[in-house]
């Protein structure tokens, strides 16, 4: 992601924007240019000490926003008003991380960090005003047409000037700018159930739909564009209801990561079943090819069992249940029972193991929830649901906790994280799957229909996943997802398509690893995929006690507090390695001095240098 963030509007708008207080607000804050998420992860991942040691952290990129935004002084005052640009500068931002989930993460967590500060939005920020003119989204359409429909009203009185301008050559095209604002105006009203765009309805309503001048400027002028204005002010405030709108985003779910320029073509690309099908696709596997032994399955059995002569959990359910009367005491107590269990795990990996299955499970059962209490918000379903986690989790004796991240509490959200349980059980079988296609396979269909589902997940999260895996092999969604092309649902889908046919074997010997390949499959093992709950450590970047870390992290990216190879960069391992090669070196030199008569000044060199090597490398492991 550049780090350059130049004003840009529309290029009809572009003549007036040196009167705008957004442009000159730009501009104050164009020193921050050099300020992005990838230039702030590689200053920490750079191996020159002279660079890593002018690396910004939080805090004092923090400070520099304050900075500028104390000192612009171009809105009379108005704190609101400068608030508001923040946020439109920040989206801008935003757009630019593209599809990097964490990016967007990362300006929204400086964003909301910045206002916390009560010299600083952060009155403004409990307005409904604000409320309503911030989306934390990370559907970049969504950013798009926000800042479309603000640059439209900002400009309207000079746009209006030019339409009622006979003589202006330019008259016809603005007036097809106007109509194209409006038709964007009209598919947002359709969208205005979810409250993405309420600031912008309102706005919109105020200085235009019910201005009946406004309105008569549009007919008289752009007649080939503004026939029937009545038409306009009636179909102004609908939305589509909340019945179809929830079938919608059921079958064709928008990626909450989504960049602006896919966004249409991942819509058809989303499976059209239901996310309940993904279970009954899943039985006719387990049924039919016996995985009910598997480590997943059984943790996903266990967090679903049904509480019955529970004596703890029981009287936990009794103190709470009067506060959850949406959540089914059925749910709810499996919910208490398995938060109870993770109480009691002792040892740290089955804890981080279990964390993450419960999380996983914890999400559909919050779709579910949704799904069935259709008056119900889904930031409301989520609410309640980590309210009830806080309330009965608790830290271990090792320091872990689990914990819950929602960037944002919507319905692309919680969908993107239910595909993750998807994906991370798919990635489970396939070696089992991909072991078990021959040609002469009979009920291939349970497994093209499984695949069928998959596949469209796997290609949106794999953008998202994957972006500098061919780079340096690194990934970020180590928990559930692979990035080896290997494990690419259409391959199988392929290879399913050949069952039957002629050229079948031949198919299959060429396109099958061979015995004592790493990559042959096997039948599948009930404890094979015990390993996969990834806890092993990536690159990334670690917040602690106000201090930024970029270092190896361990799951704790999934949320699960605890002791993070980040917070103590030396361990004693590595320790052991540095001194003992260090001084094994240190004695060879020794032995030399005393039989070959090395020379004092010789050794003391010798010395010196492995003194630097050791320090360097405790420095470097510190930083």
């Amino acid at each position: 992601m550049s780090g350059i963030l130049e004003y840009r509007t529309h290029e009809l708008l572009d003549e007036f924007k040196k009167g705008s207080n957004l442009f000159k607000f730009y501009e104050h804050f164009k020193i921050l240019n050099n300020v992005s998420y990838d230039s702030y992860i590689n200053c920490f991942m750079s191996n020159d000490p002279k660079i890593k040691g002018n690396c910004q952290n939080v805090n004092q990129i923090i400070q520099k926003w304050k900075s500028l935004f104390e000192t612009f002084q171009r809105t009379e005052n108005n704190t609101s008003e400068k608030c508001h640009y923040l946020v439109l500068w920040a989206y801008d931002r935003i757009k630019q991380c593209s599809s990097k989930a964490f990016c967007t993460s990362w300006f929204y967590s400086l964003l909301e960090e910045f206002w916390k500060d009560k010299k600083f939005c952060h009155d403004v920020t409990q307005t409904n005003e604000f409320k309503k003119k911030y989306k934390k989204t990370f559907n970049l359409e969504i950013l798009k047409n926000k800042r479309e429909l603000y640059d439209f009203l900002e400009y309207f009185n000079n746009i209006s000037s030019i339409l009622k301008d006979n003589k202006s050559d330019k008259k016809q095209k603005y007036c097809k700018y106007v109509s194209d604002i409006f038709q964007l105006y009209k598919e947002i009203i359709k969208k205005s159930c979810s409250g993405n765009y309420d600031y912008e309805i309102e706005k919109f309503q105020e200085l235009v739909i019910n201005k009946e001048e406004i309105l008569n400027i549009l007919k008289d002028n752009c007649p080939n564009h503004f026939q029937d204005v009545s038409f306009i002010k009636n179909n102004s405030t609908k939305c589509i209801s909340k019945e179809s709108s929830n079938k919608n985003e059921e079958s064709h779910h928008l990626s909450t990561h989504s960049d602006t320029d896919n966004i249409e073509s991942r819509i058809r690309e989303r499976p059209s079943i239901k996310f309940s099908d993904h279970e009954n696709l899943l039985k006719k596997i387990h049924e039919n090819d016996n995985l009910y032994g598997s480590y997943f399955y059984k943790k996903y059995e266990n967090l679903d069992k049904t509480v019955h002569n529970d004596n703890t959990v029981n009287t936990k359910f009794e103190s709470l249940k009067s506060n959850y009367n949406d959540i089914s005491d059925n749910v709810l107590k499996k919910l208490i029972k398995n938060i109870i269990h993770l109480n009691n795990i002792k040892d740290a990996n089955e804890y981080r193991k279990s964390c993450l299955y419960y999380k996983y499970w914890t999400y559909e059962k919050m779709w579910m929830i949704w799904k069935k209490k259709s008056n119900y918000g889904v930031e409301k379903v989520i609410d309640k649901f980590l309210d009830l986690h806080s309330r009965v989790i608790s830290k271990t004796t090792n320091g872990y906790m689990c914990e819950f991240h929602f960037y944002v509490k919507n319905l692309e959200q919680l969908e993107y994280l239910v595909e993750q349980r998807h994906l991370d059980i798919y990635f489970k079988i396939y070696p089992f799957i991909k072991s078990n296609i021959y040609c002469t396979m009979d009920k291939k269909d349970r497994y093209v229909k499984y695949l069928d589902y998959i596949s469209p997940l796997y290609k949106i999260h794999k953008g998202d996943c994957c972006l500098h895996y061919n780079i340096w092999g690194d990934y970020e969604c180590h928990n559930y997802f692979k990035c080896h092309d290997k494990y690419n649902p259409d391959n199988l889908l392929h290879a399913l398509n050949y069952v039957g046919n002629n050229d079948c074997n031949n198919f299959l010997k060429t396109s099958k690893p061979q015995p004592g390949n790493s990559d042959n499959s096997q039948k599948y093992n009930a404890d094979n995929d015990e390993s996969d709950i990834n806890i092993k450590c990536h690159r990334g970047f670690y917040r602690s006690e106000n201090q930024d870390y970029y270092s190896y992290i361990c799951t704790d990216k999934e949320g699960d507090g605890g002791n993070s190879s980040a917070s103590s960069p030396l361990n004693s391992s590595s320790m052991n390695m540095i001194f003992n090669g260090s001084f094994l070196i240190l004695g060879i030199f020794f032995l030399l001095f005393l039989f070959c008569k090395v020379s004092i000044s010789f050794y003391f060199i010798i010395y010196k240098t492995i003194f630097i090597i050791i320090f360097s490398q405790m420095l470097q492991f510190i930083t």
